[in-house]
């Protein structure tokens, strides 16, 4: 008895198996057939094929409409039927919605679409199906066509920091902060160093202090950047008089890195003494 019933669930697996495959390639009425031979052998209702066969027929509705709606407009319904709908946590329904994510790109990559509305962008969607270099190389596309968008940058940062690459995510969290330190989503950083440089000497001189501290590299200033407010204004003037002092040393230009250190120790003196005593542990001069 016990060996017929286990004989018995393990069909019902493949067969509920049967009938997903069918659903991931959007084959409704084969899955739907499938699943409703299921159902007509079992004695009482059974709740997972119940859940399949509803799935198939509300998804196949949902389809049947977006044929007689434009590209635009079946993108973001089909967005909304995936955000709002309530997947099971079988392993065939989970199969599914990523499907109907990859389907959602599909679309969005055939009409030339970034963004999917305000919050989502296809880089999003692309880390849903765990696909992390992806979605990074659309990021990196979209940063290099759109250098002043910062929202996209810092999402770039996040996204090279999960895939462990950490140079490329703090010169980009360093450009962005630069660019707009208002923006930094603070509490999502991956960067547990970034998050406590911006709390103690706040998102605008981040920059400057995670250089002297070792945490964040020494980028080129963007010309194109518009100042927030007054302390941005001073951290970009502080940083550019860093950069272009650190320059010259590597030059070995003498005069002008000490006229630019003159000028950042009048312009910040607080941050100059941190700069000065990491010039001062150097063991090697600059100069030589």
């Amino acid at each position: 008895m016990e060996h017929s019933q286990l004989s018995l669930f393990s069909w019902q697996k493949a067969v509920l198996a049967e009938g997903y495959e069918q659903l991931v390639v959007f084959s409704f009425d084969e899955a739907e057939f499938i699943f409703r031979q299921l159902g007509e052998k079992y004695e009482s209702a059974d709740p997972e094929m119940e859940d399949a066969l509803d799935c198939t027929r509300y998804w196949k509705n949902v389809f049947e409409q977006l044929e007689s709606t434009s590209p635009a407009k079946s993108i973001a319904i089909l967005h909304d039927e995936i955000s709002q709908f309530d997947f099971q946590k079988t392993w065939g329904q989970q199969q599914f919605r990523l499907a109907l994510i990859r389907h959602l790109t599909e679309l969005m990559q055939q009409q030339n679409l970034f963004y999917l509305n305000s919050h989502t962008t296809l880089s999003d969607l692309f880390l849903q199906l765990r696909e992390p270099e992806k979605a990074g190389q659309l990021l990196t596309e979209q940063v290099s066509s759109s250098p002043l968008d910062n929202k996209l940058r810092f999402r770039l940062a996040q996204i090279h920091w999960q895939n462990m690459q950490k140079g490329e995510a703090k010169r980009h969290y360093t450009l962005g902060l630069l660019l707009n330190p208002a923006e930094v989503p603070r509490p999502f950083l991956e960067c547990n160093e970034i998050a406590g440089l911006i709390e103690e000497y706040g998102p605008e001189m981040t920059p400057a202090y995670g250089w002297v501290s070792g945490v964040l590299p020494l980028v080129q200033v963007p010309d194109d950047i518009t100042p927030a407010g007054d302390s941005h204004v001073n951290a970009l003037t502080c940083y550019r008089l860093l950069h272009d002092a650190e320059k010259a040393s590597k030059k070995s230009d003498m005069d002008a890195c000490v006229e630019y250190r003159k000028v950042l120790k009048q312009t910040d003196p607080e941050f100059y003494q941190e700069y000065f005593a990491l010039l001062s542990r150097r063991k090697i001069p600059r100069f030589q």
